[in-house]
């Protein structure tokens, strides 16, 4: 990622949508391609830890954070999609309802369980080692 937006390199085939739209928003000459064979879809939870020290405080934050408002704050600050249907996309991305997010079949857990392997023929496709 680094190597693209320090002009290193003119392709990459993997760059956080965050990361782009950061680089897009300092002035930088990068175009992000959404196939529509689909993206990955990384979620960013939110939640309140069993034992947290101010549970009332808690649920305060993360009621702000999923609420219009909070959303709309984390779109703007972290240059992230919001999943709340009323909380539309930055400035010149298209919105997450027309683009293929790609999520896992069988479920989150059966996700996790197959990480290791997904992780091991990513770095296969992008990252091979040369002998």
């Amino acid at each position: 990622m680094y190597a693209l937006l320090d002009g290193e390199i003119l392709v990459a085939g993997e760059m956080a949508g965050y990361a782009m739209i950061g680089a897009q928003r300092e002035g930088k000459p990068i175009v992000g391609v959404f196939p529509k064979e689909g993206i990955p879809f990384i979620p960013g939870p939110v939640g309140i830890l069993a034992r947290a020290p101010h549970p009332n405080t808690a649920r305060l934050f993360v009621d702000y954070a999923l609420s219009r408002e909070g959303q709309a704050l984390f779109r703007d600050l972290g240059n992230a999609y919001s999943a709340r249907g009323d909380v539309g996309p930055l400035e010149g991305q298209p919105p997450l309802d027309k683009l293929n997010l790609r999520t896992p079949t069988g479920g989150w857990d059966e996700y996790l369980q197959k990480q290791g392997a997904l992780r091991t023929e990513f770095e296969k496709l992008f990252r091979p080692t040369s002998d």
